[in-house]
């Protein structure tokens, strides 16, 4: 949740939200309004529970197939699914389809069970006595990172700062600290070290953020 930026009165997609929990504790923690969604649980029984806990007027519970959402394009701040993205996210174009939903600069945040290392070939005994088909979803950080930055949405920390080098608004310190961000987060497909180095893009990110606030600030006051 700490890598989602919630903030009070933000419109929020709990996809997958199963029994309403996670909704309701997204209301009650953040303040945000709460849209339950889910295929298989009934949008009266989630709506009971949600008026017991006392924000009926912050969770709206609606029972929808993911993949055939009602909303309204960039109608959200942020999407997130807890434990149920592997039933439909698996889908190529899932991603995409999502997109759109989410306003510009919003975030989509999934939670799922996964491997340290991908399963091939025969099981390891160890996995046998739980194992059931739906365990074939469950693949590594490294896996979802390349089967979501594919799709190019990811591409902008990359394609911005190449641009701005070719521009005579933001200085090449501030082009080459966001291409710096953005090699180190592609290192996540580094073995062993993979999400050190895409953690530790954070620091470039945020300095490549500061730099271009300053600049865009020392614009605005020179157009004055």
């Amino acid at each position: 949740m700490r890598d989602i930026e919630f903030h009070p009165g933000m419109r929020v997609l709990d996809l997958g939200c199963g029994r309403g929990v996670s909704s309701i504790f997204l209301a009650k923690e953040y303040g945000v309004l709460v849209w339950a969604t889910d295929l298989r649980i009934n949008a009266t029984d989630n709506f009971r529970r949600i008026q017991e806990a006392g924000v009926a007027d912050r969770v709206f519970p609606l029972q929808v197939d993911a993949r055939t959402l009602p909303y309204a394009q960039a109608f959200f701040g942020a999407i997130l699914c807890v434990d149920a993205y592997i039933y439909f996210g698996t889908d190529d174009l899932c991603l995409n389809y999502l997109h759109q939903f989410v306003k510009p600069r919003g975030q989509i945040g999934i939670v799922v069970p996964g491997f340290r290392q991908e399963v091939d070939g025969l099981l390891p005994e160890h996995l046998l006595p739980f194992w059931a088909q739906e365990c074939w979803t469950w693949h590594t950080l490294q896996s979802w990172q390349w089967h979501w930055s594919r799709t190019g949405l990811s591409m902008y920390l990359l394609i911005v700062p190449v641009v701005m080098l070719r521009s005579s608004i933001f200085s090449r310190l501030t082009a080459y600290v966001g291409i710096l961000a953005a090699i180190l987060n592609w290192g996540l497909y580094v073995p062993r070290i993979g999400l050190f180095l895409s953690i530790l893009s954070v620091v470039p990110l945020a300095n490549w953020l500061i730099l271009i606030a300053r600049r865009l600030f020392q614009l605005g006051r020179t157009g004055r």
